[in-house]
């Protein structure tokens, strides 16, 4: 009885995993095709909802939750192993709205490409606005505006976001930033990219 117990529940597991994780691989492979460029074993979890997918980069896994939106307008870069919570949105496109005769709806769009490095966590009901560079190792807490950049491996909340402290020492930070010493390209090159070229993501100019 054991033994049917201790099957019973790996085959549910198993089929848990395929049935909750199995729907966002799919969704990630077609928008793979809308994409400017997508890396491996990247999830995305629906709804998703984008505009000009063809600016829209994302590295190796990238995991986008529930109810993401992304406006790839004037590009969004994202890179690798990066964490995006439920209801965020992504915007690199604003409405104008200096013109004095003509009404908002008119007037011309403008923006600027919005840039996310590795190993970033941005939580839940989250907002990244045009033109924000976030940096490798931060945290956008949730529920937070991001209306400027965030330095890496800083912790950032509010709104507007501000930095709340840093996640390690600058000796450390300095450290992970090098493409030689960093522990995490060390990582990369062991542990995930057996298969593929150890590198960092290099977000676009």
């Amino acid at each position: 009885m054991n033994k049917l117990k201790k099957l019973f529940y790996v085959l549910v597991k198993y089929a848990g995993f395929y049935v909750y994780f199995g729907p966002a691989r799919i969704r990630a492979l077609f928008y793979s095709l809308l994409f400017k460029k997508v890396g491996k074993k990247v999830f995305i979890f629906g709804p998703f909802r984008c505009g000009a997918p063809e600016n829209i980069s994302v590295g190796n896994e990238v995991v986008f939750s529930n109810n993401c939106v992304v406006g790839g307008d004037y590009g969004v870069s994202i890179g690798n192993f990066v964490m995006i919570g439920q209801n965020t949105t992504i915007v690199s496109s604003n409405h104008g709205h200096q013109l004095k005769g003509v009404p908002m709806l008119r007037q011309e769009m403008y923006g600027s490409k919005v840039l996310i490095n590795d190993d970033v966590w941005i939580g839940a009901n989250a907002v990244i606005l045009p033109g924000v560079k976030i940096g490798q190792g931060a945290i956008i807490a949730a529920g937070s505006v991001v209306t400027k950049d965030i330095e890496p491996y800083t912790i950032a909340a509010g709104n507007p976001a501000k930095p709340i402290k840093k996640r390690f020492s600058d000796s450390d930070i300095n450290i992970l930033l090098d493409r030689v010493k960093s522990p995490l390209y060390r990582y990369y090159k062991t542990d995930y990219a057996k298969k593929f070229v150890p590198r960092f993501y290099e977000a676009d100019k």
